[in-house]
């Protein structure tokens, strides 16, 4: 038995805590004038275990933990961001993050993905304590009860891993690559014009500069704008719909059916007027900082019980003038600095619909509209692929890493319990 799950052991596999097969760094140190020694803050590390570059020890006065090569740095503030990384080189870090290292019973890229693991995490998130800050602790962590194989069974396993987040982290690549290009290519194409296509442009105040024969709009010359009333609540007697709301268009470029929205009710005339359309563009009306305002998503299609939410804004372009995949373009390149200069607020910021409607839309004719859109969407068809089958491969690791880190290539039995 492991806590309450009867499991099959290899022979030649233990049952062990993390305790006896990993150590912790103990100690601080305080930052020396000169000293070039990377710094690590909980900052650095993204959640697919890798770096996104360090700072310098100078950048933080307040105590850190020392690191050596090979460690592996575990985030012990919000473990649910799952901040795990293994090292390459001698720092410090945080004192927000465990700095540890294997014993001779472990191989230190073995206890890396051990580090990384589900099973690991779901341990660690049992033991956290705070509610505004949770940590976990190495006190809670290193009573983590697993299968240990022998070591060189243990540096094949590391190895298959390892070669999976190596294509984790190429797909990534490609993927913040292709989004960087798009990025760029769009902000070209709705500041410029389709290459070749013009030869004079015009200098707008609150846009910039535009081709010299787009017209320049009000927001309300181009689109029906409303903001939702709709709220999360759950009344008996209203309608059942689901709800789109502020995250779902924060995080998405285009609104789906796929997409897993929030239940609730509404009243029927709600239901009728705030139903998403196909080319429906949805936008964030308020926020806590002024430049996460006006984010916008496209409806791809029609979703009648899918209601627009609270906290955003709803604009139904008139289809003879404008696109809503093209409109959200716009307003991605021109609407957006424009809605942060107009919003109100000191702790958090929102629009008035009037603003809103008053904003300026510049627009080429449709079809300089069809071209771009197409271009930009062919470039968002690469990047939701490669997005796609990086998130396959991350589930691929998930099922490959408990199969080799629970022995089931040669039991039948599946499991590992905590203590």
């Amino acid at each position: 038995m492991v806590g309450s799950t009867t499991i099959t052991v290899p022979n030649d596999w233990q049952v062990v805590s993390l305790g006896e097969i990993a150590c912790l760094r103990k100690g601080t140190v305080k930052a020396v004038e000169g000293d070039l020694l990377p710094y690590i803050a909980l900052e650095h590390i993204k959640s697919n275990g890798t770096l996104r570059g360090c700072g310098k020890v100078s950048d933080s006065v307040s105590p850190k933990t020392a690191f050596c090569k090979g460690d592996t740095l575990y985030g012990k503030l919000r473990p649910n961001l799952r901040k795990v990384v293994r090292v390459d080189t001698d720092g410090v870090c945080s004192t927000d993050i465990l700095a540890i290292y294997a014993n001779d019973l472990v191989d230190g890229m073995f206890l890396s993905h051990l580090l990384r693991g589900d099973p690991l995490h779901e341990h660690a998130m049992k033991g956290i304590a705070g509610t505004r800050m949770p940590r976990t602790s190495w006190n809670h962590l290193q009573t983590f009860r697993l299968l240990l194989p022998p070591h060189n069974q243990q540096q094949d396993i590391a190895r298959c891993l390892d070669s999976i987040d190596g294509a984790i982290e190429r797909t990534e690549s490609v993927v913040f690559a292709t989004e960087s290009l798009r990025d760029a290519l769009l902000h070209e194409l709705l500041t410029r014009g389709v290459p070749g296509w013009h030869t004079e442009w015009k200098n707008i105040p609150g846009i910039g500069i535009v081709p010299s024969d787009w017209k320049i709009y009000n927001f309300k010359d181009v689109a029906d704008i409303s903001f939702s009333p709709v709220d999360k609540k759950i009344v008996t007697g209203e309608v059942p719909v689901y709800l789109c709301n502020y995250t779902d268009v924060f995080y998405s470029r285009h609104i789906h059916s796929d997409m897993n929205f929030m239940s609730a009710t509404a009243k029927r005339d709600e239901c009728n007027k705030w139903g998403l359309r196909e080319s429906d563009v949805l936008f964030t009306k308020d926020s806590e900082t002024p430049t996460e305002i006006g984010i916008p998503s496209w409806v791809i299609e029609d979703m009648p019980h899918v209601l627009c939410g609270y906290h955003l804004g709803l604009a139904r372009p008139n289809t003879s003038m404008i696109s809503g995949s093209f409109l959200a373009k716009l307003l991605l390149i021109h609407g957006q600095k424009q809605f942060s200069k107009i919003a109100n607020g000191v702790t958090r910021f929102g629009l008035t619909l009037e603003a809103t409607r008053s904003i300026l839309i510049p627009l080429p004719d449709v079809h300089e509209q069809v071209v771009i859109a197409a271009i930009i969407d062919c470039i968002d068809e690469v990047v939701e692929c490669y997005s796609e089958t990086a998130i396959d491969i991350i589930n691929l690791k998930s099922s490959v890493s408990d199969i080799l880190m629970t022995g089931l290539t040669r039991t039948i039995e599946r499991g590992i319990a905590d203590a």
